[in-house]
């Protein structure tokens, strides 16, 4: 409660805050699926040449001892994937392309 009234307030841990900036950039970014913390790639969901849905995992990404499901941003077709399981990644780079 504030001094006028109460707010509405959603509480969001560190890493989906995280999760959630990686799916705002990718629509942005032209649907660049990007690393939203540094990990390492433990599986590929899909291969180039796939179709997939918005909401359909791509890729899982371990970080800090945590498997995060990467998600296609929109429809479309898997044109590009630029890393391999085992793969160490940094924050922010592209790690598939949808289109």
């Amino acid at each position: 409660h504030l001094f006028d009234g109460s707010r509405p307030v959603t509480l969001m841990s560190p890493l989906a805050i995280a999760l959630k900036r990686q799916r705002g950039e990718a629509s942005d970014a032209g649907g660049a699926i990007r690393a939203p913390m540094p990990g390492r790639v433990v599986k590929l969901l899909a291969k180039v040449g796939d179709s997939v849905e918005k909401g359909q995992g791509i890729m899982v990404v371990e970080a800090m001892k945590m498997q995060n499901e990467l998600q296609a941003p929109f429809d479309g077709t898997v044109k590009e994937i630029r890393v391999e399981e085992g793969a160490s990644v940094d924050r922010n780079v592209d790690l598939a392309m949808i289109e």
